[in-house]
Formats: C-alpha cells, sequence, structure tokens
C-alpha cells in the first residue's frame, strides 16, 4: 500500500490520471481482506443447522475429526487439532461465548475482525485458565454486564472465532470432542437461560462461490460498491484514516451507497487500471524473512505499522493469521538449493539436538499441495510433530524423510509426500522468545537423491 497524500476531486469528480490510477491499486489492497472475510461469512454461515465446518451465523460448527485430505474448511490445517468455528454478528446485542474447562489440554481460539485483525486469542496465554466466559461487544455498544464476564470489544459487528484444541493422537480424539461440546455461545439477552439458536437459511446460489475467486474477479466499480457498504457496518480502524480521507475524494464513505456514475469517464479508465494492478499485487506470494528457503511471519512489521498489501497478500493466501506470540507458520516450497519440492525426489530435514523447534505449546511439520490442502498417502500420514512417537539419535538430533515411498530404515520419522509439487509449513503453537526474535531458524531441507 503506497503512501500518498490526500487530494480533492476536481470538476466533475475528475482528478489526475496517475492519482486515480494509485488510488485503485491501494484501494483494491486495503478493502481485499474485508470483502474476502464478507465473503467467507456469507459462505460459512450458508446453512440451515452446522454441518461439515458451517454454521449459521453465531453457532459454533464443531469439526469432529482431524484435518486429512477431505478437509477444507481451513487451508494449511495442523494434523493435531481439532477445529470450532464461529461467524459472529455483534450489531444486535453482545453473544456470549463460555469455554469449558479443558483440563490442562493446549487449546488456543484466536478472535478476529472483519479486516482479519486479531482482536484477542483466548486460551492460557491471555488469561492463565482455559475456561471462562467472555461478552464480545460490537463497536459503540455501552451496555452493562454480568460480574463474572470478561468483556472484549471488538472493533467490527463481524467477528471470526477459530477454536484450536489440541490433541495428541487419534486415541485423544474423545477428549476433544468432550472439549467442543463444552463451548456455548449465546446473545446477552439469553444468558442464563435455556438458549436454542434459531435455524440458519441456506441459498443455493452460495454453496459454492469461493470467497476468494469471488473477490478477485471483482471489477472497480463492483468492488468499490462492496467496498462502501461493507465499512458500513465494519468501520476501518482509527488508523487507517489516511486511507479513508483518501477514498472521500471519489465520495466512498462508509455511510453512503458508493456512485461509479458520478466519477469523470477518465478517472474512472484511471481507476480499473489502478484495480487491476492492486489485484495484480495482492495475488503475490506475501514477504516475509527468509532463511533456509522458509518464508516466516514471525518477524513481520513492528507493532502498529500498517502495510495494506502484506496484509491483503496474506489474506488471500491464509485469511487470518494470529498474533506471532500465540502461533507462527513457516513456510517453504524449496530445498536448500533452491529447487522445488518434487514428490519424485527424496528429501531430509536434520534438526540438531539443541535445535527442536522452541514452543511452550505444541509444534508440527505438515505437507501441502499448491491448494495448502493435506494429500492422500498409504498411511494416513499428513504431518510428524512433537506429539508424535519420533525416533531421535543417539545424539538427541531428529531427521525426517519426505518422500513417497517408506525408506529403508524405520518409518517413525516418515512423512509421505504426493506425486506432484508440494509445499511444507512447520506449525508452531506459544514459539518462545528465542523464536521471535530470530535466535532460531527453521533448518534446510536436503535434497539426497
Amino acid at each position: 500500500m503506497s503512501q500518498y497524500p490526500t487530494f480533492e476531486v476536481g470538476d466533475g469528480g475528475s482528478f489526475s490520471t496517475p492519482d486515480a490510477q494509485r488510488l485503485g491499486a491501494d484501494a483494491f489492497a486495503f478493502g481485499f481482506p474485508l470483502l474476502v472475510m464478507l465473503a467467507s461469512m456469507r459462505r460459512g454461515t450458508n446453512v440451515s443447522a452446522p454441518s461439515g465446518g458451517r454454521a449459521p451465523i453465531n453457532q459454533f460448527a464443531h469439526l469432529d475429526r482431524f484435518p486429512d485430505p477431505g478437509f477444507s474448511a481451513v487451508v494449511a490445517a495442523n494434523a493435531n487439532t481439532l477445529y470450532s468455528l464461529a461467524w459472529l454478528d455483534l450489531s444486535a446485542e453482545p453473544l456470549v461465548l463460555s469455554l469449558p474447562d479443558t483440563g490442562g489440554r493446549s487449546f488456543m481460539m484466536p478472535l478476529f475482525d472483519a479486516w482479519t485483525r486479531p482482536i484477542a486469542c483466548l486460551g492460557p496465554r491471555m488469561t492463565e485458565a482455559s475456561t471462562g466466559t467472555y461478552a464480545l461487544a460490537g463497536p459503540g455498544w455501552n451496555g452493562s454486564l454480568p460480574g463474572d464476564m470478561c468483556r472484549i470489544d471488538a472493533p467490527t459487528n463481524t467477528v471470526w472465532a477459530i477454536g484450536h484444541i489440541h490433541a495428541n493422537n487419534r486415541e485423544d480424539l474423545d477428549l476433544g470432542l468432550a472439549i467442543q461440546q463444552g463451548m456455548t455461545l449465546a446473545p446477552l439477552s439469553a444468558y442464563g437461560t435455556a438458549y436454542t439458536p434459531p435455524a440458519g437459511i441456506a441459498d443455493p446460489a452460495l454453496a459454492s462461490a469461493d470467497p476468494h475467486s469471488l473477490v478477485m474477479k471483482m471489477g472497480a466499480e463492483v468492488f468499490l460498491r462492496a467496498l462502501a457498504a461493507g465499512m458500513d457496518s465494519n468501520p476501518a480502524g482509527v488508523d487507517d484514516h489516511v486511507v479513508v480521507d483518501r477514498l472521500k475524494a471519489i465520495d466512498l464513505r462508509r455511510d453512503r451507497p458508493f456512485s461509479w456514475a458520478g466519477l469523470h469517464t477518465d478517472t474512472r479508465k484511471a481507476i480499473e487500471v489502478g484495480v487491476d494492478e492492486g489485484r495484480a499485487a495482492v495475488a503475490k506470494a506475501p514477504p516475509g524473512g527468509q532463511e533456509n528457503n522458509w518464508v516466516t511471519q514471525r518477524n513481520g512489521p513492528a507493532p502498529g505499522a500498517i502495510d495494506y498489501l502484506r496484509r491483503a497478500q496474506v489474506a488471500n493466501v491464509g485469511l487470518c493469521v494470529a498474533d506471532r506470540e500465540d502461533a507462527s507458520f513457516d513456510l517453504t516450497a524449496r530445498d536448500s538449493g533452491g529447487g522445488r519440492f518434487d514428490g519424485e525426489a527424496r528429501y531430509l530435514m536434520r534438526f540438531e539436538a539443541d535445535e527442536l523447534p522452541p514452543v511452550g505449546a505444541l509444534w508440527s511439520l505438515g505437507l501441502y499441495d499448491m491448494d495448502q490442502l493435506f494429500t492422500d498417502n498409504a498411511i494416513d500420514r499428513y504431518a510428524l510433530g512433537d506429539r508424535d512417537e519420533l525416533e531421535l539419535g543417539a545424539d538427541g538430533s531428529l531427521e525426517i524423510a519426505i518422500q513417497r515411498d517408506s525408506p529403508d530404515s524405520s518409518s517413525a520419522n516418515w512423512l509421505p509426500s504426493p506425486e506432484g509439487d508440494f509445499n511444507l509449513m512447520l506449525h508452531m503453537y506459544q514459539p518462545s522468545q528465542r523464536a521471535l526474535d530470530g535466535g532460531w531458524a527453521v533448518p534446510p531441507v536436503q535434497r539426497v537423491d
């Protein structure tokens, strides 16, 4: 997102072509996360009752199995996690979210606003306990709460909650399912009553609409209209005043419908070119620190800095990313020599004895296809991590074999690869300060044939 001064609309809604073009590009980067979130909410709540990772608004969709190749509700999913997803609408009143005692089970529930910004992350790091009752209030709500509730103020009326229950293995599944069933959501006015959520409405027209593709294909006029409408109930942040003021130059405001026809013809043409430029920029991979050909977002912009293009690029790849103190995700598609991962080749990843991922919760190395989904393999293994029975070397080191066929040695450390291209992602939950400060790096992946 470029930083340009504000400018005023000229007669007939016309201003210089370079300014209009830059505004179009920047508007796309700025608004893309919001529109993808709103499209994802419409798709994720387009059911009459919870099913398959979707649920009506203000209800949980509990995924009752570990992610496998048929799982697409969350991209780049962690294989040792049970997910509980909920899209929330806080426009009418606060919602009360109650979490059960997890019995020490590793758990977190990040909350994101409509712009993909993390609001809070419920769990032990935030509250020193997994259990709790929280009132999620939208912008402008000024009511009172019972004394046993923790108030969380959301800057937008749309909120996405993503619960992660970490399990040790498949035998641990029943405990995770019991924790899921202890999670409740209810309007504040129904708190303490036998509340039954209403049925949702399923619109067949929305059943197969991919949110990212839907927004990526929007023309300039449709995109800007949708942006103005989306900002009405999900206002931009206080720190976004520069770009919000710039959008007022074309009379794009959150309190009124946007008029494309009110702009000068030359201005519309320049904005269209700019939107196409913004679309192309957002489609590129998000930037990040590079070491050993791993891309990490742990050492991103300083707190308070706003990089709209990077935020949009991240939203295009994975939508929402928790605060780095809660979770970090390192991605690579290339070996130590820079070659693209090939399912016909064999690879080795070695962690020295004192260099295993430093985490307070868990770590897991997952293998994904180009859409960041798990792939089929003969032993139904899609990731390896500290919850698996890994075999360490005599010196305490760990070697993971990444290849299609079982290695000649023990298969305990074997991560099967598919026939074609693939990616690897290292999930780290509650990474240590050493990892956050850059004192630890993910080791390279060596090609061994």
